[in-house]
């Protein structure tokens, strides 16, 4: 079964300054991968995978579940709290209880259907308690183990995503940074954060972070993700190859 979207490696930044005057701990920041071994989902299916990425600005949550669906939605705290990718009744509250426990509650209209407790256990991981009452069905509680995996998704200004297409047709939502998107038919391009991109298939394109801060992006796909570098005359290259060229471009 395909599955509807595809989180890949190019989420690049995270999540966390002062929320309400308080700091969140820097060790929050970076780029989360479930363990769902040692997580508890309290008898329900097992995801197959889940993704958090923290930044400057909030964070991106995406979760592929036990049938091969993707779950993915965003939380913004420059102003409170704002639910990005979720149904517009749902509404937010962060807290910093302490610099490593950050509490976030979501309610549908008046009702509060999650709490979710999100505590730094260490510099390489933390733990999420989910207390949560869906609109069907008996509450119930979730504890979900998060680790950071080598190198942290984090991406330097300047970092280039050399020229490619993919199969699928791809949509992109700039969480933080400002993305230069060249195309091999038309005029660049730039996409600053809240800005969306939409890449046809096989849509010959090349993608650079030009802002001072690192860039996120959260990218979904209408199927299997697949990755095809190109040279200057469209052939079809390895991966190396195409660093390369890259790499020779920035030293330019």
């Amino acid at each position: 079964m395909k599955t509807l979207a595809v989180i890949p490696v190019l989420w690049f930044v995270l999540i966390a300054t002062p929320v309400f005057g308080q700091q969140i701990d820097p060790g929050l920041r970076g780029f989360w991968a479930l363990n769902i071994d040692k997580s508890d989902f309290s008898g329900r299916p097992k995801p197959k995978m889940g993704l958090v990425n923290w930044g400057e600005h909030g964070w991106t949550f995406a979760i592929v579940t036990a049938d091969g669906r993707l779950y993915a939605d965003s939380v913004g705290t420059d102003h409170g709290c704002t639910l990005i990718g979720v149904f517009s009744d749902f509404s937010c509250e962060v807290e910093v209880v302490t610099p490593r426990h950050v509490r976030l509650k979501m309610r549908q209209g008046e009702v509060v259907r999650r709490v979710g407790d999100i505590e730094l256990l260490d510099d390489g991981t933390t733990q999420t308690t989910h207390n949560v009452t869906p609109a069907n069905g008996a509450p119930y509680v979730e504890k979900t183990i998060w680790e950071k995996p080598a190198g942290n998704g984090m991406a330097a200004p300047g970092c280039i995503i050399p020229w490619h297409w993919h199969t699928p047709n791809e949509n992109v939502m700039v969480v933080d940074g400002t993305l230069l998107q060249e195309w091999k038919d038309r005029p660049s391009s730039v996409a600053k954060r809240g800005d969306f991109i939409h890449i046809p298939s096989h849509q010959v394109n090349q993608a650079t972070c030009v802002s001072d801060a690192p860039c996120m992006i959260l990218l979904y796909t209408d199927g299997l993700f697949d990755m095809h570098y190109v040279d200057p005359s469209g052939k079809e290259i390895s991966g190396d190859e195409a660093v390369a060229a890259a790499a020779k471009k920035r030293l330019k």
